[in-house]
């Protein structure tokens, strides 16, 4: 497996819920905004698991937050002489 982590570094005041945060239009409520339709991370783990990985958030000390997402490695597949 490849794994990848992103880091959002933007300070939060609330506390990510890791059990519902990829779930279909789910919106983190923020007092001083609330924008996006709430659908990007559900999409984003629909496309890792249908590839046979997973995807993950957790809160970061300090604020923020870090999403990791890991996919299987696969050899490439061998070039055909032509």
């Amino acid at each position: 497996m490849r794994r990848l982590e992103l880091c959002l570094l933007r300070p939060t005041s609330h506390a990510l819920v890791r059990d519902v945060v990829f779930d279909k239009f789910y919106r983190v409520q923020r007092p001083e905004s609330i924008g996006g339709t709430g659908l990007g991370l559900s999409i984003c783990k629909g496309i890792v698991e249908a590839h046979g990985g997973f995807i993950a958030a957790e809160n970061r000390l300090g604020g923020g937050t870090t999403i990791t997402v890991a996919l299987p490695l696969k050899e490439p597949p061998a070039s055909r002489p032509g």
